[in-house]
């Protein structure tokens, strides 16, 4: 007996969640439901990094932050490894993590991970003009283009069975009647859709350069970042909790654009394409987990799975792993029959 899931948002946690529920859940219908698709979400302006850090996620139990790690890793090296890679948006790149605030005892937390890891030199740091940090990282990670990838996703989703349907839901209830397990990937929607007042919108805003002479990233700890993609090079960022425009303010614009010729002089001069501002869903901690919802007589299991703030994209198919065994689990507890 089939069963019928609905994923609530489609930017790339809720892509990744329904492509593991096809996969954990083999009989299920599954629909993404969302009112924005593709270049109106979150996911498709994101930097998109797999570099992972305990202190973005400072309240998750480290032992999940590792597992949902070690999921996503494993998952972006086959596919930036794969004779593929180039229709996904997956590539190797090396670069520069280079740090002031002090780290946690599982920090980097992405060196158990990536291909390359080593400790930068103090002479080695100065060379490169980044004395004025505590210490760096040499880094080899994967880059993932989002505009490839989530097209890639969207049409393994569609290759799998599932299905799309553009709405606004105003309450989870409204499901309850049509489907069996609802997984909830909102990201900055959650908060009004299931009344969390923990989640928080966090304004960030990319610049987008011509500079194919940059052919490598760099990141630190504070709010400025440089990572080359397939023909641009991002440059951002602002943490602006609370404010909610999507406008373009050139004052940010300013400050991101000195703050990467600082970091890395040879910006200078290079040709702005376009600028993106978006919503990270902000939250003190990644919410992943099972909920039972009832709505008059009904009862409805949801999973959560958002609040990923900056660690959406690396983080992702890790989460979206984990959701979808909860909600196999939920399926199995509730009838043998319907797996």
């Amino acid at each position: 007996m089939s069963v019928n899931i609905a994923v609530l948002g489609a930017g790339v946690v809720g892509l990744s969640t329904a492509i593991n529920v096809q996969q954990s859940i083999p009989s299920a219908r599954v629909t993404v439901i969302a009112d924005k698709f593709f270049e109106d979400t979150t996911s498709y302006g994101a930097g998109g990094m797999f570099i992972p850090s305990r202190l973005a996620s400072p309240n998750v139990p480290v032992d999940d932050l590792r597992n949902w790690c070690r999921e996503s890793w494993k998952f972006y090296r086959q596919l930036a490894l794969s004779p593929e890679a180039g229709d996904i948006g997956t590539m190797i790149m090396s670069g520069y993590h280079l740090i002031n605030k002090p780290l946690s005892a599982e920090d980097p937390l992405y060196q158990e991970f990536v291909f390359n890891s080593q400790e930068m030199s103090r002479s080695e740091l100065n060379d490169l003009g980044f004395q004025q940090f505590r210490t760096g990282y040499r880094v080899t990670t994967v880059i993932i283009y989002m505009r490839k990838y989530l097209t890639w996703l969207q049409k393994r989703f569609e290759q799998n069975g599932g299905m799309f349907e553009k709405r606004h839901v105003n309450s989870i209830g409204e499901l309850s009647e049509q489907y069996d397990v609802v997984m909830n990937c909102c990201g900055p929607g959650s908060g009004r859709l299931v009344s969390d007042t923990r989640t928080h919108p966090t304004r960030g805003h990319i610049v987008r350069v011509r500079a194919p002479w940059i052919k490598h990233w760099f990141l630190t700890d504070g709010e400025t970042y440089i990572i080359p993609g397939e023909d641009l090079v991002g440059l951002g960022t602002v943490r602006q909790v609370g404010n909610t425009s999507l406008d373009v303010d050139p004052r940010d614009t300013k400050n991101i654009i000195e703050g990467c010729e600082k970091l890395c002089p040879n910006v200078k001069g290079a040709q702005v394409d376009h600028e993106w501002v978006g919503l990270r869903p902000g939250r003190d901690r990644i919410r992943l987990e099972p909920e039972v919802c009832h709505f008059g007589n009904k009862r409805l299991p949801v999973v959560h799975n958002y609040g990923h703030s900056s660690q959406g994209i690396g983080l992702s198919w890790g989460t979206a792993v984990y959701a979808a065994k909860l909600a196999a689990e939920i399926l199995s507890s509730k009838s043998g029959s319907k797996l």
